[in-house]
């Protein structure tokens, strides 16, 4: 990961063999098996979660939970919103329901 993102670490996202990187200081595209690098951080990291089958979400950069037409998303601290896959839905939203 490009030293200039730092390593707070926002979310993860799966773009075919690549793997978009977000931090509080930006994003980049790296090559990087996106199952690995979940993980990686489930071993060293308990304040994530994966959320769909591309997206991993820090738990302290989730800013609210919202819910359209029957699906559920992740509004993160940076703007971004992230879907959550229906299967893990129920997981989630008991994980954050403080936010």
């Amino acid at each position: 990961m490009p030293r200039a993102l730092g390593r707070d670490l926002v979310a993860l996202t799966a773009e075919l063999h690549y793997l978009r990187v977000e931090t509080a200081n930006g994003n980049a595209l790296i090559l990087y098996p996106f199952g690995q690098a979940v993980a990686e951080l489930a071993a060293s990291m308990s304040d994530g979660s994966q959320i769909h089958r591309s997206h991993w979400v820090a738990h302290s950069h989730v800013a609210t939970i919202q819910r359209d037409r029957g699906r559920v998303f992740c509004l993160l601290n940076s703007g971004t919103r992230l879907p959550v896959g229906r299967r893990r839905q129920a997981a989630i939203l008991a994980r954050l329901s403080s936010v």
